[in-house]
């Protein structure tokens, strides 16, 4: 039988998150507003790579007349790109120049952009007026963006709120990380009068062989890619920096981490799964294999509890939060929709209640 979903900001959910360990899954929708969407992406990529310029409309009645998923049309691109000379590299250019252009080109208008760039490899030589520049901008151009009342809540937690045990990501961009590594030394600066490296209670981690001690790793079970100046860093220094190349973002790729039985980035979700309550946010929970992969450990989670307790369940121990529709069919299909994969509907009045939303259940 389906169940409800839950209002994220009603007095019975304070502390909701409070009880059991718990993971923060992450999409691109937490970027809106600084980054592009994936559509957006996708045509930039597109006009690019087949040199063309189609706008928002031609793009979207090119999409639908092409029956393409994005992810193929970006492999197009790629193939394209190949086909002309280039390589996967120089295609990751391409992937991380339309990525971050507006951010960037914001930043240029307020004579920091060095500084935005420095932010996404190194905060150790950030200078207080850096930090503070940078946190301002952020402030004063993005204040309503998704991500960025995000950090302040994981930043600002009270004493006797719970962290998420990790943190995974489906983004290519390491805006999060970089994010939280600021925030967390204007923050410490703002309650103290006093400016220092503090400690970082985040660890981005892009390969499996990577550690991440006490602190609370961020999985980018994608990859990730990141903005260089290319007057300080060699095309060596920003491979070993970010994780380029391990981007999951074309067709191709997909599909090897589909028809593999142990990647990593498979092993790791299975495992967060079984061991905490996901907390999904800014994703459509289309992918086939975050779904595939969730119906798997439903079914195990489900069979081990029909075993022990001898009756038949449908655990919900996961959470997907999303603004609630007008219409009442839609927030009945929503609420049905995802139950088989032990995902239940976390509602917020609108993306402008997010913040005191998530606060309450932490």
């Amino acid at each position: 039988m389906a169940k409800p979903g839950i209002n994220l900001n009603h007095i019975k959910n304070k502390g909701y998150l409070h009880s059991n360990p718990w993971t923060l899954v992450v999409g691109a929708g937490i970027c809106q507003g600084i980054l592009p969407t994936w559509f957006e992406l996708t045509r930039r990529i597109f006009n690019h790579c087949y040199s063309v310029n189609l706008d928002d409309k031609s793009f979207k009645i090119f999409f639908d007349k092409s029956s393409f998923s994005l992810d193929s049309l970006i492999q197009a691109s790629l193939n394209k790109h190949l086909k002309d000379g280039g390589s996967e590299d120089s295609f990751s250019e391409v992937l991380q120049e339309h990525l971050y252009s507006d951010l960037l080109a914001n930043a240029d208008n307020y004579g920091i952009k060095k500084v935005i760039i420095k932010l996404f490899y190194s905060t150790k030589s950030f200078t207080k007026e850096e930090v503070i520049s940078a946190c301002d901008f952020f402030d004063k151009e993005y204040a309503n963006s998704t991500i960025l009342k995000l950090v302040k809540v994981l930043i600002e937690k009270q004493e006797d709120t719970r962290p998420p045990e990790s943190i995974i990501t489906f983004n290519a961009d390491s805006l999060l990380y970089a994010l939280l590594i600021l925030y967390n030394i204007k923050i410490n600066y703002d309650k103290t009068g006093n400016y220092k490296q503090v400690e970082k209670p985040y660890k981005q981690v892009i390969r499996p062989f990577e550690f991440w001690g006490d602190k609370i790793p961020i999985f980018h079970l994608h990859g990730a890619i990141s903005p260089y100046n290319h007057d300080t860093y060699t095309k060596r220094d920003v491979k070993l920096r970010d994780g380029r190349n391990n981007l999951v973002f074309w067709e191709s790729t997909y599909t090897q981490i589909s028809g593999s039985m142990f990647s990593w980035a498979q092993s790791n979700f299975l495992y967060n799964s079984l061991s905490t309550s996901f907390v999904f946010l800014g994703l459509s929970m289309s992918d086939p294999n975050i779904r595939k992969w969730l119906s798997w450990t439903a079914e195990n989670l489900n069979v081990q509890l029909e075993e022990f307790t001898g009756k038949k369940v449908n655990i919900l121990k996961h959470l997907w939060i999303k603004p609630l529709p007008k219409e009442p069919y839609e927030k009945e299909f929503f609420e049905t929709s995802l139950n088989h994969l032990s995902v239940k509907i976390g509602w917020i009045p609108n993306w402008n209640e997010f913040e005191e939303s998530f606060k309450n259940i932490l």
